[in-house]
């Protein structure tokens, strides 16, 4: 949800589209180079995206040292 933190929301975490596409392309690749569908198991979304709006965090009194912030990309 990076454009609703751009325009003021604290923090998310969540999807990266970018990453999604990766693991699906991985995976049709497998299908391309012959890999049966059926023999390929389900995945689930191994990479999420944690940003933080800085303005906002700063206007709240919040310390980005916090480990809730760990490893979250800081927005302004």
């Amino acid at each position: 949800e990076e454009g609703q933190v751009k325009n003021g929301l604290l923090m998310s975490e969540g999807v990266s589209y970018e990453e999604q596409g990766t693991q699906a392309a991985d995976i049709a690749i497998r299908i391309i180079n012959g890999e049966n569908p059926k023999d390929i198991p389900v995945e689930y979304y191994k990479n999420s995206k944690k940003l933080v709006n800085k303005t906002m965090a700063e206007a709240l009194g919040l310390d980005l040292n916090n480990e809730v912030f760990k490893n979250a990309e800081i927005v302004d």
